[in-house]
């Protein structure tokens, strides 16, 4: 299943910063194709299909790069919290959404709604997505983070 799966196949060190913002040893940081600037997503390096199949190593790892995203979110992107979702349906590659809910979201794209950046409107440009992965690395790196950006 590795072999095809996309989220794999893009982690490699040559990848643009938009599939490598932040990566430690076990887990990968990339800007979404979102509509929304500032939506991540976070996924093991290593192929697993559910969450069961973590290790302890990446489940301890887990809740601290989604907090160190978050504070990312409201230090870099004006959130007011994060969203963290995970389904990971269309690809088959555990993974979490990481979306920003700042305060001039419309109504009709609050709580799961918020998945309509992704579906209805047009996606930022993959340079856009290269910058925010440029600026998110350098603040994840001010921070003392544990990314080899």
């Amino acid at each position: 299943m590795a072999g095809e799966c996309a989220f794999c196949a893009a982690d490699v060190d040559d990848a643009p910063p938009r599939e490598r913002a932040v990566r430690t040893d076990r887990w990968r940081l990339v800007v979404h194709r979102s509509a929304l600037p500032g939506w991540f997503l976070l996924m093991p390096r290593r192929h697993i299909e559910s969450l069961h199949e973590m290790t302890a190593e990446e489940a301890a790892d887990l809740g601290p790069l989604i907090q160190r995203a978050s504070a990312l979110h409201v230090e870099h992107f004006g959130a007011l919290k994060t969203y963290v979702m995970q389904f990971a349906e269309g690809v088959s590659h555990v993974h979490f959404s990481l979306a920003p809910r700042r305060s001039d979201i419309p109504a009709d794209r609050i709580g799961p709604a918020s998945m309509g950046f992704n579906s209805k409107d047009e996606t930022l440009s993959t340079e856009r997505r290269d910058e925010i992965a440029l600026q998110v690395a350098r603040a994840w790196g001010a921070g003392g983070g544990d990314g080899d950006t």
